[in-house]
């Protein structure tokens, strides 16, 4: 958690983007909460698929004990403010959330059949809808290795 999201423009081609804003004042107290969201950053640079959000740049900013992360992706929408602008009486949206279901399922089945990778954290808040209404899979911050799961940094945590 922690990233906030702001719609922006790229600079090469005017095309609109998303930016995803994440801010650590002290970097030394937060240490697990800047390794968590680096991880975030780090894999949407890495995982590539139609159906998980698309990175285009990444950027850290250091100031002193502050740490600023921009990742710019895409242009998308959170899913929980998308459906706010639904319609709620379409016969046509029951259909659509299990489209929309349905991508978001894909995008785990790939993480964990084609990557040995457990998301971590699959939930409304990691859902962003793109403007052409595809649901795409976002907030890989926990993101992870099969292998990795049930070891902690202290050691074993038997599950």
């Amino acid at each position: 958690g922690g990233w906030t999201h702001y719609r922006g423009t790229a600079k090469e081609d005017g095309a609109p983007v998303s930016v995803f804003k994440f801010v650590c004042n002290d970097v030394h107290k937060e240490r697990v909460r800047v390794e968590v969201a680096r991880n975030g950053a780090k894999r949407l640079k890495t995982t590539r698929h139609p159906n998980i959000l698309m990175l285009k740049d990444s950027l850290e900013v250091e100031e002193g004990d502050k740490l600023t992360i921009y990742v710019v992706t895409e242009s998308v929408m959170p899913l929980e403010e998308h459906l706010k602008d639904l319609p709620t009486s379409t016969s046509q949206r029951d259909e659509y959330y299990a489209l929309g279901i349905r991508q978001v399922a894909t995008a785990v089945s790939f993480l964990a059949n084609d990557c040995a990778l457990v998301h971590g954290g699959v939930s409304m808040s990691t859902v962003v809808v793109t403007d052409r209404l595809d649901w795409k899979l976002g907030g890989l911050d926990l993101l992870s290795e099969h292998q990795a799961i049930g070891r902690g940094t202290h050691g074993p945590a038997p599950l």
